[in-house]
């Protein structure tokens, strides 16, 4: 009894320290994954048929390690059923990743054609404007 006591409050403590600790450095902790996920941003857009055949190969090596798996386990249905299960939740979370990862992709490529959108809008106004002042 006094060890799951000593135990809880330990746990206590140490959630209070990490609390007080986020809240007073939240926004340099914000500021650093800003800037990782703008640096992955731009490394997922940039290495997109890398993602894409590494996701090729993930998806392979799984089906692959599922045939292997069933065909060594098939006379134990229980743990054959457990394994299938299990691969049915690897592969879903597979595929969320790289839905992710494409997502990013797009907003990056979205971010960027909204900025030479503005920037074509700023040149025709600046365009129209020099040509306004020579006449």
């Amino acid at each position: 009894m006094d060890i799951i006591y000593y135990i809880t409050i330990n746990i206590l403590l140490i959630l209070i320290i990490l609390s007080l600790l986020f809240l007073k450095f939240y926004r340099q902790i914000l500021i650093y994954f800003d800037r990782l996920i703008d640096f992955l941003r731009g490394f997922i857009y940039k290495n997109d048929s890398f993602f894409t055949i590494l996701f090729l190969i993930v998806f392979f090596t799984e089906q692959l390690v599922l045939i292997i798996l069933a065909w060594y386990f098939r006379e134990n249905i229980i743990f054959l059923q457990i394994i299938i299960s299990i691969f049915a939740l690897i592969v879903v979370t597979t595929s969320s990743f790289q839905k992710i990862i494409l997502d990013v992709r797009v907003r990056y490529f979205k971010e960027q054609a909204t900025v030479l959108m503005r920037l074509a809008y700023f040149s025709e106004k600046m365009v129209n404007k020099y040509k306004k002042l020579k006449k």
